[in-house]
């Protein structure tokens, strides 16, 4: 069960079972090497242009043009995107990438160069077991604990695979940290800006893998099968 559910009060725990009855956490939560390949696509080509020997960024601390206009073509990125989109301080996509392979732990910002870490390395051409480190980091690595109650919640949404709107997958996590017990300094509910502050690192995540399509607006996209399973097995492990 995943841990935020220790956290709910007992007259709310019945209703919360229902919740991950809904999620279907004992459907598939494996996929095949070839989906987990595409799933993973953006993170192994970051780490892959990287390399063994790291990458030196821009006197600026910016990934050098090249890469980035690389990065998206070669991801299929640039297609709604207009002029040279090779700043990265200019195109969020990337920026989002590398700032999201930082936080779960794939690459290390050291004296202006980006390097690989031990899992990175360990991960280089296993896209497989790349899947399963980026199920248990998105689970695991979290700054505090509002966070991570907030990405598990979103994961249960996800899991369940019924939502279509951003705003609809807000709703939900908010409550649930309602349920939760967590409250602003001045007591009251999360404001919707919170929940999505809390989200943010988890939704670029979710975006890199595929699972939300981009561009992300309002109206998301109706998960499917591969994204339900990556969601599962966060939330199970």
């Amino acid at each position: 069960m995943p841990t935020a559910a220790y956290g709910v009060p007992p007259g709310l725990r019945r209703e919360f079972r229902s919740y991950l009855h809904a999620a279907g956490l004992d459907g598939p939560a494996t996929v095949e090497a070839d989906i987990a390949s595409a799933m993973t696509a953006p993170y192994h080509w970051l780490t892959r242009r990287i390399g063994p020997d790291g990458l030196s960024l821009t006197a600026a601390g910016w990934l050098p043009p090249v890469v980035v206009r690389a990065a998206m073509t070669e991801l299929g990125w640039a297609v709604d995107l207009i002029g040279k989109v090779n700043r990265e301080d200019q195109t969020l996509p990337v920026l989002q990438l590398r700032e999201s392979a930082q936080r779960l732990g794939l690459i290390r910002k050291i004296k202006g160069r980006l390097v690989l870490t031990y899992a990175a390395k360990r991960l280089f051409d296993d896209p497989g077991g790349l899947w399963l480190f980026l199920v248990r980091s998105i689970a695991h690595r979290h700054r505090h604990d509002s966070e991570r109650d907030a990405t598990l919640l979103l994961l249960l949404e996800v899991a369940a695979g019924k939502r279509t709107n951003w705003a609809d997958y807000l709703e939900a996590v908010a409550f649930g940290l309602g349920a939760l017990g967590w409250r602003d300094p001045a007591g009251a509910e999360l404001e919707p800006d919170t929940v999505q502050a809390l989200l943010l690192n988890a939704r670029e995540a979710l975006l890199n893998l595929g699972i939300f399509e981009r561009p992300f607006g309002p109206e998301t996209n109706t998960v499917k099968a591969p994204g339900q399973a990556f969601a599962r097995a966060a939330l199970l492990s």
